[in-house]
């Protein structure tokens, strides 16, 4: 006979009993270790001693532009190096700063698609420590460099709107045109105390938004209830210019230390991450997580265009310190890598931690955000017995996401592999994981390197299975033949690479469902215009043509008609030899057919 005591024992099993099979069917089930692509090394770049350094500064904007357009790759990283390499028509053909000394400059270099050729190099900087933390696209010919700087000599050009340092650290930014290789604009921004620089963000209108924090006081700030003077702490900036000219600074924060790093923009707001230590910065009702946890919270903010309504802002993380190291956008999803040293029972957690828990604290922090929704997908944490970082995040289609992870452990979502140097706590391995958004799970693991490397970024736009990566070795790698410098020049050099996704891994972007839209371009490979036949309409769909480097080239909707196929011009003449993929998405931004282009 069962008592009411066992009956209830006996529930609470199989409760407990379903609640595990639940778990393990979702979280538990390890993912296939499989090659999911390989990294070929274009390139070495640096000079005889060790002060290259790749890293992208927060972490939040790539450093390796691809324009397929004029067949160029365009690095840039801060270095302390006298002796790298530049070209005859360089901005700055010398170190600017003391060779050995503090300083430190930015680098900028110009590549041949296939990084056999340096086309352009430069050094950028002033007297003192200048560095760079956002390197993106400003139009079709030119590029938009920013970052910080301590340096009062800064060689700024005429037309510059701020020519002076004004504080002991202001943002700086540059325009460099890629056709004529030259730089059009340089200047400060900044006020009479200092400032941090995170990221920067071209607007859909055209303003340039530059974040990061602020310590100056005499700022022009943006009236309303959300910007505010500074504090002695320092608040999160954004900069706001229209034709290089600043218009105003929105100041946000707390009565502590708040700073942004990454910036983007969807239909309605701006959505800004990046870190806070106030306990009073404000949060909404609708907030992930309206308290704050510890040391250093991550932090996500939403804000309209004018920058007058807070529409979304939450903490998120525990007792110790969480920051951002990569942020990626995808439609209206944000992507969101980094690191949290916090206990696990402490991290505002959605799902249980993947790999081994057995540390009990310290994992690589991934967050998927929902702006439309204002709802957090996804908090979690990538943890094994030693330590794991997430390090850069790249959309690889509509239900999955690359992530590069580093990790300590010899061990890591049940996949083993021995470390060069046994058990050594200074040894780093690089992981791909495939995260699958729709099951929130991994789907995919592999080992990429069992060295000391000192980073690796995914560094671009997954495009036609090819995405580039950047960073640092330490050790002579395989570089392929041709490339602009094959052999290590010091202990450190920064590499460019590209990594190539198995032929697997790019068709599975595609639903798996059977579409009936298919696409014939003709002639293929085309040397001018060309014509593709799209059958499968009706149905509005969004064609758009991108290059290797993910960028759209050409963009053209079909509307809904009675007409199940049309034959749409493809303009090509304007293009630069080389392989393109025309996709059609359909109304919900799904990919429905995918064909290669090639221009001769």
């Amino acid at each position: 006979m069962i008592n009411d005591t066992t009956a209830l024992v006996l529930c609470k099993t199989a409760a407990f009993t379903l609640v595990l099979l639940f778990t393990n069917l979702v979280f538990g089930v390890e993912p296939v270790h499989a090659q999911i692509g390989e990294i070929e090394i274009l390139t070495l770049l640096g000079g005889a001693n060790d002060g290259e350094d790749a890293e992208t500064g927060t972490g939040t904007t790539p450093y390796t532009l691809v324009d397929t357009s004029g067949a160029l790759l365009i690095y840039g990283f801060w270095t302390n190096e006298f002796d790298l390499p530049v070209s005859p028509n360089a901005y700055q053909k010398t170190y600017p700063g003391i060779a050995g000394g503090t300083s430190e400059c930015i680098y900028l270099a110009v590549f041949s698609l296939d990084c056999s050729q340096l086309l352009y190099a430069t050094y950028l900087g002033g007297s003192g420590v200048d560095r760079a933390s956002s390197l993106i696209w400003y139009d079709n010919d030119n590029i938009l460099i920013s970052g910080v700087t301590t340096s009062s000599d800064l060689p700024v050009t005429a037309d510059a709107q701020q020519n002076t340092l004004r504080g002991g650290t202001d943002l700086w930014y540059a325009v460099f045109n890629v056709r004529n290789m030259e730089f059009s604009y340089i200047s400060y921004v900044g006020g009479g105390d200092s400032e941090h620089h995170g990221g920067c963000l071209l607007t859909e209108d055209g303003r340039l938004l530059l974040v990061g924090a602020t310590w100056s006081r005499d700022l022009p700030c943006r009236p309303g209830t959300i910007s505010h003077i500074p504090n002695s702490q320092g608040d999160a900036v954004v900069f706001v210019l229209e034709d290089h000219e600043l218009q105003y600074a929105v100041c946000f924060g707390g009565s502590y230390h708040d700073f942004f790093t990454y910036a983007a923009e969807t239909d309605d707001s701006f959505v800004f991450v990046g870190g806070s230590w106030s306990r009073d910065m404000p949060t909404t009702e609708n907030a992930y997580q309206q308290d704050f946890g510890g040391t250093e919270e991550l932090c996500i903010v939403r804000i309209d265009k004018e920058f007058r309504t807070l529409l979304y802002s939450t903490f998120i993380g525990g007792r110790s310190n969480e920051y951002a190291n990569c942020v990626t956008q995808s439609k209206n999803i944000l992507h969101i890598g980094g690191y949290s040293g916090s206990a696990f029972d402490e991290f505002p957690l959605s799902q249980p931690p993947i790999g081994d828990d057995s540390l009990g604290f310290a994992g690589g922090m991934y967050v998927i955000y929902d702006t439309e929704a204002d709802s957090i997908l996804f908090s979690g944490l990538f943890v094994s017995k030693m330590a794991a970082i997430v390090g850069s995040c790249t959309p690889a289609g509509n239900d999955r996401v690359l992530l590069s992870l580093y990790t300590r452990a010899d061990s890591l979502l049940g996949c083993v592999k021995d470390p060069p140097d046994g058990d050594d706590p200074r040894t780093w391995l690089d992981m791909l994981v495939f995260f699958d958004v729709l099951e929130l799970k991994p789907a995919e693991v592999q080992y990429l390197h069992t060295g000391e490397r000192y980073s690796f970024f995914l560094t671009g736009t997954l495009s036609d299975g090819i995405i580039h990566v950047s960073g640092i070795m330490d050790e002579q790698p395989e570089v392929r033949a041709g490339g602009y410098q094959t052999k290590l020049n010091g202990w450190q050099d920064a590499y460019i690479g590209r990594l190539k996704l198995h032929t697997t891994h790019v068709e599975g972007h595609l639903p798996e469902s059977p579409r009936l839209l298919t696409m014939m371009p003709f002639p293929n490979p085309a040397r001018s215009d060309a014509t593709v036949l799209v059958s499968g309409v009706p149905g509005r769909i969004h064609l758009r043509l991108l290059g290797i480097d993910g960028r759209v080239h050409w963009s053209r909707y079909l509307e809904p008609s009675c007409q199940m196929v049309v034959h749409c011009p493809l303009p090509l003449a304007s293009l630069a030899k080389g392989r393109y993929t025309l996709i059609a998405y359909d109304i919900d931004g799904h990919a429905i057919a995918s064909s290669a282009v090639v221009v001769e």
